[in-house]
C-alpha cells in the first residue's frame, strides 16, 4: 500500500504551452506517472478528455511522445474521489489527483477483515 504523488499535466508536444518542456515517451505514463491529467491541448488535436486514456494514447498511437508539466498544488484539503487503486492508501484526491492524507487504508486490505461489529 503506498501513496500516489499529484498529477501531472501532459501535452502533446506541439502544444505551446507545453513546448519548452521535455519530451518522453508516451509509455512512461503506464509506468512513471500513475496521476496525470490531459492538457487541453489534446481536445484541440480532435481527442475526447472525458474518454482518453494513457492506455489509449498508447495502444493507438495517438502521439508517439509528450510533454510532461509538473504542478504545483497549493496546501488544499483532501477531497476523496470515487477513484482508488488497489494499491493504493486512499482515494485520488479531486484537487491535486494524488493520494494523500493519513497513513490508514481507507479501503479493506484483504486479509484483514474483522469480525467485530
Amino acid at each position: 500500500m503506498r501513496h500516489y504523488p499529484p498529477a501531472v499535466l501532459v501535452h502533446v508536444p506541439e502544444c505551446v504551452e507545453g513546448a519548452a518542456l521535455p519530451a518522453v515517451m508516451a509509455s512512461v505514463l503506464e509506468t512513471g506517472f500513475y496521476s496525470h491529467r490531459f492538457h487541453f491541448c489534446f481536445a484541440e488535436a480532435g481527442y475526447d478528455l472525458a474518454t482518453i486514456t494513457a492506455a489509449c494514447v498508447i495502444r493507438d498511437g495517438i502521439v508517439p511522445m509528450v510533454t510532461v508539466e509538473r504542478l504545483d498544488y497549493r496546501p488544499h484539503r483532501y477531497v476523496p474521489s470515487d477513484d482508488q487503486s488497489a494499491d493504493a492508501l486512499h482515494a485520488r484526491c479531486r484537487v491535486c489527483y494524488g493520494t494523500h492524507g493519513e497513513d490508514k487504508p481507507t479501503h479493506p486490505v484483504v486479509g484483514s477483515e474483522s469480525t467485530s461489529p
